[in-house]
């Protein structure tokens, strides 16, 4: 196999987990935005509450992922574009066998798109 591709798959998963961490951030940021709101009562008991339920789901969901990727094997994988259609497949189950909310599929998606379009 090619150091050229070892090194793209490692930039690649590098930059993936710094977009994916800024990811989580902007959940926490949204969750105390809506605390704020909250306590502010400028949302109801409800509303708070069903965003909070989201928007956590959606950070368990991003978390484990990101602990998924930190323990992959560039090995295992010929390119970055096999690496990247495994990344895929892999949240679509995390979604599906946990029971995430379906909007983190597209968070992830777009960060991996956006990281293969910088790193490819």
């Amino acid at each position: 196999m090619e150091k050229n591709s070892d090194s793209k798959k490692e930039k690649f998963l590098k930059v993936l987990i710094v977009e994916l961490e800024d990811l989580d951030e902007d959940i926490k940021m949204l969750i105390e935005e809506c605390k704020d709101k909250h306590s502010h009562e400028e949302i109801s008991n409800y509303v708070y509450l069903e965003n909070i339920a989201v928007l956590q789901n959606e950070l368990f969901g991003v978390e484990g992922f990101i602990e998924d990727i930190r323990s992959i094997n560039i090995d295992d994988f010929e390119t970055v574009e096999n690496l990247i259609d495994d990344l895929l497949k892999q949240i679509k189950e995390r979604v599906r066998e946990k029971g995430l909310v379906h909007s983190i599929i597209y968070l992830v998606e777009r960060k991996i798109k956006k990281v293969a379009y910088y790193i490819c």
